[in-house]
């Protein structure tokens, strides 16, 4: 999805609850947009809502994917976990309006503390278009 941007920017967080980490993430912006962030500012907020502001082309599209799979040996350093515990992998590409990937996120959690709610008349509103089912290689398995 998208062309590479020139250079991206890296950046690497642990999200905690309690002191304890449920998830691990790795997160590349596009540098002429983390150029423009004020000094800062990507220790004190979530990144992406930071593309709404500083994004120019705007994001005009993005896709996310979710699997659940067995933490490897980092993850679960990382996260504080047993290692082959379940946990939720979320891969998220975000593109401007020149079909240029502005934002690749990669995030790791907790299985134990993993849980997502969405809205899904959004998804009947858009008749489901777009929605596919892959295995956990990836494999597109349902239309």
């Amino acid at each position: 999805m998208g062309t590479r941007a020139p250079a991206y920017d890296m950046f690497t967080k642990i999200h905690k609850s309690d002191g304890l980490p449920y998830g691990a993430m790795t997160i590349y912006i596009a540098q002429s947009i983390v150029d423009q962030f004020p000094k800062g500012i990507e220790a004190r907020e979530e990144l992406a809502p930071l593309l709404t502001t500083y994004a120019k082309p705007k994001v005009a599209s993005g896709r996310e994917r979710i699997i659940v799979a067995a933490a490897d040996y980092d993850e679960a350093r990382l996260l504080e976990y047993p290692m082959a515990a379940p946990v939720a992998k979320i891969t998220r590409i975000m593109c401007n309006t020149k079909d240029v990937a502005v934002y690749i996120g990669h995030f790791t959690y907790r299985g134990d503390r993993f849980g997502i709610e969405r809205e899904p008349a959004a998804y009947v509103k858009r008749s489901w278009n777009g929605l596919r089912t892959f295995d956990n290689v990836g494999r597109h398995i349902l239309p």
